[in-house]
């Protein structure tokens, strides 16, 4: 159930993104998370072998980096976790939900982490502003309907 999409870049190349959801912890969803993790990380490895270089696995993953589903796609596969590298600004909070958790994912393969000249977390859309540190809402934001989500977006720059 996954989206793939080929983007061109500047330079002439291109880079694959991957797009996810993995299923909701509304309702249970534990072992379908698991099962998705799996074969993400398969079509994940696939690509790889079918020479994919630059490749953006993003989404809400509806689980924390400790969590089964999120470990087992970075011990089976080559990907990195944007958030680990260097030039990342979570802006001194693990969340990227407004319940608090971090949900949220941009994974990287090797040959494409290796061009991240940034990254970060953009919390301004989140109507709680019980996120604790999160800069000034949105100007447009002034009541709850308004919020972009209750995820926040994760953001990199990549010299590509």
């Amino acid at each position: 159930d996954g989206a793939e999409a080929e983007l061109p870049t500047p330079e002439g190349g291109s880079l694959l993104l991957m797009v996810n959801h993995l299923k909701s912890k509304i309702g249970g969803g534990e072992e379908r998370r698991k099962e998705q993790a799996e074969r993400l990380a398969a079509v994940y490895n696939e690509r790889r072998e079918q020479g994919w270089k630059r490749i953006v696995v993003a989404g809400d993953f509806n689980d924390g980096p400790d969590s089964e589903p999120i470990v087992h796609l970075l011990t089976k596969t080559d990907m990195v976790d944007s958030w680990e590298l260097d030039g990342f600004d979570d802006g001194g909070q693990t969340s990227t939900h407004s319940g608090g958790e971090r949900f949220d994912y941009l994974f990287l393969s090797p040959d494409l982490g290796k061009t991240m000249k940034a990254g970060g977390v953009n919390r301004r859309g989140i109507w709680k502003a019980s996120l604790k540190g999160t800069p000034a809402l949105l100007d447009t934001l002034t009541e709850e309907d308004l919020a972009a989500s209750d995820h926040a977006t994760i953001w990199v720059d990549l010299d590509v």
